[in-house]
């Protein structure tokens, strides 16, 4: 009874571990279905940034393809140690084309707080700035700083995409990467993929197994036990064909006693006897022992 109690508990034990298994392995799909959203501006793509607080209403949308432009839209990332007489112009891909041929530009301090803007016209293959009202443009942009009246300065401070101001741009354009000074730079804000928990759910598994094979263990001893007392219970019965057979006493038919040597006369006695009866004694009790021993053993085991 005890035994069919434990194989019950542990069959118990394995459905409700398996059952909880289950249940997690369910839940886990379902807490990191959802996409999180695309980070906004100045999280994806780290670096790039709009004048504050003149250009704050011209800043771009991050897409999981790029930076998205239209209007008078724009963008801005800092360089460092780079002058206006080692300036070349930058590249970038953009699907569909910008309605602006002048779409890259760089930066140049002109003090604190001001800036000039230097754009680059595919077209003519020229530098353009405008300031003052002016309109100035030059293949050379070293030159290019020199020719306003109040002249820009040389170093420049940042480059980047975009239309400008007056007119905007009527295309809506889709800016995938921006190339400059030999570096290319990714535009693009795929969300990072979340970690799941699936792989914590096989671990209960192990320790409910192990436990079930605890369950032939009663099964062997009550097997064991069995076996030697019905072995034993044939060992009792030489000792009863040995007990049966009484010691020899022979008589001489029809004669008194006497001392000749002929014909019988007086029973056997002397150490040949002896001997005889003392075997005939040990054996019984041997078998009597043996008989009690055996009794005691299988009273033991139905108890």
């Amino acid at each position: 009874m005890q035994t069919t109690r434990e194989f019950l508990n542990v069959r118990k034990t394995t459905i409700v571990a398996l059952a909880a298994v289950l249940g997690v392995a369910l839940a886990a799909p379902a807490v990191y279905a959802t996409t999180p959203p695309v980070p906004s501006l100045g999280d994806c793509p780290r670096g790039w940034y709009v004048n504050e607080p003149d250009e704050a209403h011209r800043k771009p949308t991050p897409t999981k393809d790029g930076l998205e432009f239209k209007g008078n839209q724009l963008i801005h990332r800092e360089t460092t140690g780079l002058n206006t007489k080692d300036l070349k112009p930058g590249t970038y891909v953009a699907s569909p084309k910008p309605d602006q041929d002048s779409f890259f530009s760089v930066e140049v301090n002109s003090g604190p707080g001001t800036y000039a803007t230097l754009r680059w016209n595919t077209a003519t293959a020229k530098w353009e700035m405008t300031t003052g009202g002016q309109f100035y443009e030059n293949a050379d942009p070293d030159l290019l700083v020199d020719m306003p009246p109040i002249k820009k300065s040389h170093q420049v401070v940042s480059f980047g995409v975009g239309y400008t101001n007056s007119p905007p741009g009527t295309v809506t354009t889709v800016v995938s990467s921006v190339s400059f000074r030999g570096f290319t730079y990714d535009l693009t804000c795929k969300p990072k993929p979340e970690p799941t928990k699936s792989s914590s759910s096989p671990t209960p598994s192990p320790s409910v197994s192990t436990s079930a094979s605890a369950s032939p263990s009663p099964s062997a001893s009550v097997s064991t036990s069995v076996s030697p007392s019905a072995s034993s219970s044939a060992s009792v019965s030489p000792s009863a064909t040995a007990t049966s057979t009484p010691p020899a006493v022979t008589a001489a038919p029809g004669e008194g006693g006497g001392s000749g040597s002929e014909g019988g006369g007086l029973p056997v006695t002397g150490p040949a006897g002896m001997v005889i009866a003392g075997g005939a004694v040990v054996l019984l009790a041997g078998g009597i022992i043996l008989l009690i021993a055996v009794r005691r053993r299988r009273t033991r085991f139905t108890a």
